[in-house]
């Protein structure tokens, strides 16, 4: 009986020291901010979506603040993307992280511009397998 007791002691011990260590995790992940795109839906609605927001002509630094304001982290990437009407050099790169359990979504959004005006807006979800 006295080893019930102290095995049972000690399972209550584990989960409340569990518990106050994810609970600033817990905390954390419910304040982060939540996109009004549907992000659970397949790439073709989510990219009307945003070009419904964030229309070709726009411009580039109202497209990242919409982005950022959905909880998108942006940055401006001088790589080279290739179309086959032109190249672009400069673009804004977007991404938007969805993690649930063991699985995880990542959204990309890239805003080619040239003179700071928005000409093409390319969308990606990549979907991680989930164990």
């Amino acid at each position: 009986m006295y080893f019930l007791r102290t095995s049972m002691k000690k399972l209550q011990n584990y989960y409340l020291k569990f518990f106050l260590i994810s609970l600033p995790t817990l905390y954390a992940c419910s304040n982060r901010i939540v996109s009004e795109f549907s992000l659970d839906a397949d790439r073709a609605t989510v990219h009307a979506e945003i070009l419904a927001r964030i229309p070709r002509g726009s411009d580039v630094n109202t497209g990242e603040i919409l982005l950022e304001e959905n909880g998108f982290s942006c940055r401006e990437s001088n790589g080279e993307i290739e179309f086959p009407t032109a190249t672009f050099e400069n673009f804004i790169y977007c991404e938007y992280s969805i993690s649930r359990g063991v699985c995880s979504s990542l959204w990309t959004v890239s805003l080619l511009h040239k003179n700071m005006e928005i000409s093409h807006t390319l969308v990606r979800k990549r979907t991680h397998t989930c164990l």
